[in-house]
């Protein structure tokens, strides 16, 4: 299976499995990870308040401490040593945003020049601001306990052979 049809997959089993009827998120982009992107990383769009939102304490997506966390500064997506983290020196594999109707966003990495990275204003605030974000994960908790940032679907089409 490729990689943009196994987010495809995953997003749309994620999205059938927690959709609520009313959600305050419009538009959810989810992050995916790992040399084969089979790591759900959390919702980047969705507000603290929604299990799968990476602003929620409760969950392992917002978790400092969650080993696939984007906040735990020691795991494997949140570590500027691993070459699966978004902050990584050398990124091996990327992490990918998809919106809610399966659309690729682009390569959530810090490093600009790797080809395919996310334009998205939030997304790169999100990739600028990691540091700062973890030293007050409370505070940008708060922000977005009731509603995350509602954004437009990004990115192409997952279609077969893509």
């Amino acid at each position: 299976m490729g990689k943009r049809a196994a987010i495809a997959v995953g997003a749309w089993l994620l999205l059938a499995l927690g959709a609520a009827p009313a959600r305050a998120t419009l538009n959810p982009l989810l992050l995916f990870g790992g040399p084969e992107l089979e790591d759900f990383l959390g919702c980047v769009t969705c507000p603290a308040s929604e299990f799968h939102s990476v602003w929620n304490a409760e969950s392992d997506y917002g978790s400092p401490k969650h080993p696939k966390s984007i906040w735990n500064r020691d795991g494997r997506y949140g570590s500027v040593d691993s070459p699966y983290s978004p902050w990584s020196r050398r990124p091996k594999s990327a992490p990918v945003v998809v919106d809610r109707a399966g659309n690729l966003c682009g390569n959530f990495v810090l490093d600009a020049s790797f080809p395919g990275r996310v334009t998205d204003g939030y997304l790169i605030w999100l990739l600028e601001a990691h540091d700062w974000i973890t030293e007050h994960l409370d505070q940008m908790r708060d922000e977005f306990r009731r509603e995350g940032p509602d954004r437009d679907p990004c990115g192409l089409p997952v279609g077969p052979g893509l």
